[in-house]
């Protein structure tokens, strides 16, 4: 039984007006996947998009000028008690409320924050997908996960023009070359980093992003994932939770420590894939962190944090590389910005230098790390 309400107004807080124009759903009685199946049944008539804010929360925004807040990633539900099948109900309900909770953040635009968190939630969903479907190869999983880049490639760019105007260009100027002219830098990004913003306005208009949302949800609410599957694999989903967990945890280390072999010799790209690597490893283990929490896990993810920020710094100058590619290549670039771009390479060159010390050091650190979950 789902309550529908048709609103259509405005909410007022003095001189400030916001348009209301929706259909509330709401579940009276029955399963919650029943609200999925009407969202996209409603999404063949016409080109709704999913919003997540109450009318309340809009209207004290917009009489006090509170934007919505990010939302960061909380730990994942999962107990020993739990199986397999539970276990990943719980990881990518995880995924999923931290995916919705930063809708209305980006949806308003209401700072990099939001961009950044909803970001980082496709990174861990398809992180989990990555390594779940290692153990049950479910059909299920592919859309989800294909969707997930697509919206995950269009919130890219504006991420790194943010990280750009709100952290590199007053980074460079904090170590002492606020005198390089960097202000051109972050004047010629400021149209890049509204046209990025742009396009995901645009992606977040597409009925198809509200489909892919609804889908989502629909599959955790009926575990859609079990669905097809062979009898070995349903045999996986019955199996205690601190198994599964040891099994995943145990094959994506490996994987990780197969791509840092040879470290010191490592090219560019063997580099990358191993960050890739690593970034993946340490998603699966705070999704299985309330399993094992205590100070050998903490050991464990510490020094994988610090080696990932080492690794993490070539990345941000390959990333800024490209960026001062653009704003050199833009409209009629003058010797100022040429200047302050030359200032801007020269200062991630020796940050990369510096973490490059480092890099041996925390790769052996992490390379003798004990498995917390043996």
């Amino acid at each position: 039984l789902i309550e529908i309400a048709f609103d259509d107004g405005t909410i007022e807080a003095g001189e400030k007006t916001l348009q209301v124009s929706e259909v509330e759903l709401e579940l009276k009685e029955g399963e919650a996947a029943a609200l999925y199946d009407l969202g996209l049944a409603m999404l063949d008539v016409a080109p709704l998009q999913l919003a997540t804010q109450s009318k309340s929360a809009r209207g004290y925004g917009l009489a006090f000028a509170r934007l919505p807040q990010a939302v960061k990633a909380r730990p994942v539900e999962i107990g020993a008690q739990d199986n397999a099948d539970a276990a990943i109900a719980a990881i990518l309900a995880n995924t999923y409320r931290q995916l919705l909770g930063n809708l209305a953040a980006v949806a308003t635009r209401s700072g990099p924050e939001g961009v950044h968190q909803m970001r980082v939630s496709l990174r861990r969903l398809r992180s989990a997908l990555s390594v779940l479907k290692r153990e049950v190869a479910s059909p299920a999983f592919e859309p989800v996960g294909r969707e997930a880049k697509r919206l995950g490639h269009v919130l890219g760019p504006a991420r790194n023009w943010d990280v750009f105007i709100t952290q590199t260009v007053p980074d460079i100027e904090t170590d002492g070359l606020d005198d390089a002219g960097l202000s051109a830098l972050r004047k010629a990004a400021e149209p890049f980093q509204t046209k990025s913003y742009a396009d995901i306005a645009k992606r977040l208009e597409n009925p198809q992003t509200s489909r892919f949302l609804l889908s989502f949800g629909a599959l955790i609410e009926r575990r859609g994932w079990r669905s097809g599957l062979p009898s070995e694999a349903m045999a996986v989903l019955a199996e205690p939770a601190d198994d599964f967990a040891a099994r995943v945890l145990a094959r994506t280390h490996r994987q990780a420590l197969k791509r840092g072999r040879g470290f010191g010799s490592l090219r560019p790209e063997g580099r990358h894939e191993l960050r890739l690597a690593l970034k993946k490893l340490r998603y699966t283990a705070e999704f299985f962190l309330p399993l094992h929490d205590g100070p050998a896990a903490r050991r464990y993810l510490a020094r994988l944090s610090r080696l990932q920020e080492a690794l993490g710094l070539a990345n941000d100058a390959a990333t800024t590389q490209h960026l001062l590619a653009e704003l050199r290549d833009g409209k009629a670039p003058g010797p100022e910005l040429h200047f302050a771009a030359g200032a801007a390479h020269g200062w991630q060159s020796r940050q990369a230098v510096e973490a490059g010390r480092q890099l041996k050091k925390r790769w052996r650190r992490f390379e003798a790390a004990s498995p917390f979950w043996a």
